[in-house]
């Protein structure tokens, strides 16, 4: 076993001590994660080792003889959440070390200079000994461990250093990266880094008002995620009055991530005429109260690269884009954002335009009436827009019905509108005209709006295919009053909750929704599905529920036919009769799966109150039909009160559970398969319920 180079142990407990390894003195690698260890001086008769892990293992104590391993490389700590200990002069004595993983080894007690207590462990100043080192993970829990002129080793080409406790919210996604540097509770005044990390996240950031100028740094010129939150005095980002060199600030930031700063006011303090932020893909803002703006007109030329812009909560924004004082503003070049593909705005009750006209000397045109529209005007183009989000917001219009969306939203697919209580309309004719991809659109909890779709005679939606309208108890209308046999040619689901209507579907609509194919209504005041009509209509919605339509009286009336219908399930609907009307079962030959629960007035489910209306049918037939379940129908009799004979060729699984006054399953001839699974789950008899 003397070749042996490599030992790999997970799991395994040494206790009290790892016994003798003189027989693997060739080792170079040897790794223990996650094991239960006692004593491991014994690790150190491995003169030839080179590769040390430790990681997640429970030991206390790191032994002093291990500063006997002079060839060690790697040194791997990750996670020991127990170690407590590492003596003195042990780190700075591995001179050959060049990584070292420390992250999450929270119960080090470092030597604090200056401190009156006796300390028997290592101070963080011995990394500055170890000259070889290119890799360093660590984290101190406390600030002051790290001395006020502490500089890290300045050969590191790869660290993730955290220092200070936070739990950074989940608003912040970047992953680590070669170069990552996390302070809260910064007052250490080493910068050396600032040079050259990439990923850097700032938390309860002090006596620093702007950003670049205080901390004395030159731009920040390799940095790509900045992350900055909860944080009291910071006023700005840059100052460019106040810079040396402000050609080189920010020029590799891809992501910025802006959380509760409670005084900032301006990301760029005055107008910006250089590279900064040119390659800027990213920007989230949340709870930056005092903040009016997101860029001033004069950064937007740097803005080719901005794929997401995120605000939320910023009480005090009017305006994303803001122009500074101009003397003529016809000067103005018109702002394209050409890779601009996601917009979401939350709660920003001052938001008047995307873009505005005022300029910043004027102020914040919070005290005008809700009149202008989000996009209001040509000046900023937005051609790659995909999705666009509005939560909580007080605009009347989403676009200027003078607006030339072909120019500006021709690529929008997705469109999501909750809580916008002064929107009173959706779509303008010639906004809906030119939504020529818009794919999926949700509506919910706006309480003023009217109509959705204003379509002429000659538009339609060609991409169209999810729409989901919920808590709108205002709104009159859906669909538009003309359409044409091509209008919504893609549309496949559509989800309608809390709305009062009448129906869903005109029937001149239902009858164009040839790709329907899934149909949920919940909390509606709706009689019917589709609008009564003489004529008949055949809908091709393959899953169908319905929930809580406390006024519905049947699900399936005879003027709708319903060939695809795969699915159909029914819950709460206090007033429903039956589900079937009479003569309609033609019209179901692909139903697979049938449940009904909880409707307390549901007396059959295939209706028979006008039996001799109709023609007189030898039996009624549910090809296909392979699950029924019926659940909680305090009133149901029987499938069917009348005199018809039933035709189940397919059913498999029957389930009924607290149906109390159903004693026999029809009255008529039953005919089902010869396997078939009865569950009953309720007290009482039932007579024949399935004879064959």
């Amino acid at each position: 076993m003397g070749e042996v180079m490599t030992l790999s142990v997970y799991e395994m407990p040494f206790i009290p001590f790892v016994p003798s390894l003189n027989p693997l003195i060739s080792l170079r690698s040897l790794n223990l994660n996650s094991c239960i260890l006692g004593y491991i001086r014994i690790v150190a008769e491995l003169s030839n080792l080179e590769i040390l892990s430790l990681a997640g293992s429970s030991i206390a104590e790191l032994p002093g003889e291990i500063k006997r391993l002079t060839r060690l490389r790697l040194l791997n700590l990750t996670y020991c959440n127990l170690l407590r200990v590492i003596p003195p002069n042990l780190i700075s004595s591995l001179m050959c070390l060049e990584e070292l993983y420390m992250g999450g080894c929270d119960s080090i007690e470092w030597e604090v200079e200056g401190s009156k207590r006796e300390s028997n462990n290592t101070n963080v100043r011995e990394l500055q000994n170890l000259h070889n080192l290119t890799t360093l993970e660590i984290s101190f829990k406390n600030t002051s461990d790290l001395p006020m002129d502490f500089q890290f080793p300045a050969n590191l080409k790869r660290y993730n250093i955290l220092i200070g406790i936070c739990q950074f919210s989940s608003l912040w996604y970047g992953g680590a990266l070669e170069r990552t540097l996390k302070l809260t509770d910064y007052s250490w005044t080493s910068r050396s880094l600032f040079t050259t990390v990439e990923d850097l996240s700032f938390a309860k950031l002090k006596g620093v008002k702007d950003l670049l100028y205080d901390l004395d740094v030159e731009g920040f010129p390799q940095l790509k995620h900045l992350y900055i939150q909860d944080t009291d005095e910071l006023l700005h980002l840059i100052n460019p009055r106040r810079l040396m060199n402000p050609h080189f600030a920010f020029l590799n930031l891809e992501t910025l991530v802006l959380d509760n700063l409670h005084k900032i006011e301006e990301i760029c303090q005055g107008p910006m005429h250089t590279q900064s932020f040119a390659k800027l893909k990213v920007i989230k803002v949340t709870s930056c109260h005092r903040l009016k703006n997101l860029f001033l007109y004069s950064l937007t030329v740097n803005l080719s690269q901005l794929h997401e812009i995120e605000i939320s909560s910023c009480e005090g924004m009017s305006e994303i884009i803001a122009v500074e004082k101009q003397e003529d503003q016809k000067e103005l070049q018109q702002i394209v954002l050409p890779e601009l593909h996601s917009v979401t705005l939350r709660r920003l009750l001052e938001l008047q335009s995307f873009y505005c006209f005022l300029t910043v000397d004027q102020g914040s045109p919070s005290n005008q009436s809700y009149t202008l529209a989000l996009f209001n005007n040509q000046q900023v183009l937005i051609p790659k827009l995909e999705t666009l989000e509005l939560y909580d917001m007080n605009v009347c219009k989403i676009w200027d019905d003078k607006l030339s969306v072909l120019s500006c939203f021709q690529n929008l697919t997705r469109l999501i509108v909750i809580k916008c209580k002064h929107l009173t309309s959706l779509f303008s004719s010639g906004v809906a005209r030119a939504l020529v991809k818009l794919q999926h659109v949700e509506i919910s909890s706006c309480e003023r709006l009217k109509i959705i779709f204003v379509l002429e005679e000659d538009q339609y939606n060609p991409d169209l295919g999810k729409l989901a309208i919920r808590d709108n108890n205002d709104l009159k209308s859906i669909w538009p009053n003309l359409v044409t046999p091509n209008s919504f040619p893609n549309l496949t689901k559509i989800v309608i909750s809390s709305c009062e209507s009448q129906y869903v579907f005109p029937i001149h609509v239902a009858k164009v929704l040839r790709q329907l194919q899934v149909l949920k209504i919940s909390f509606c005041t709706i009689e019917n599905i589709v609008e009564e009509s003489d004529s008949t209509c055949d809908m091709m919605v393959v899953y169908l529920q319905v929930q809580k339509c406390h006024d519905m009286m049947t699900i399936v009336p005879s003027s709708v036919l319903f060939h695809s219908l795969d699915v159909l399930h029914v819950y709460w609907c206090e007033r429903l009769v039956n589900i079937i009307r009479p003569s309609t079962t033609t019209s179901l030959p692909n139903l697979r799966i049938l449940r009904i629960s909880e409707c307390d007035e549901l007396k059959e489910i295939y209706g028979s109150s006008n039996e001799g209306d109709g023609p007189v049918l030898d039996d009624i037939a549910f090809m296909k039909l392979e699950e029924l379940t019926l659940n909680n129908l305090p009133r149901l009799t029987s499938f069917c009160q009348g005199s018809y004979g039933f035709r189940f060729p397919s059913l498999q699984k029957v389930h009924l559970k607290d149906c109390p006054m159903m004693e026999t399953f029809c009255h008529g001839n039953l005919t089902t398969t010869s396997h078939i699974e009865v569950h009953v789950f309720f007290r009482g008899s039932i007579t024949g319920i399935f004879k064959r």
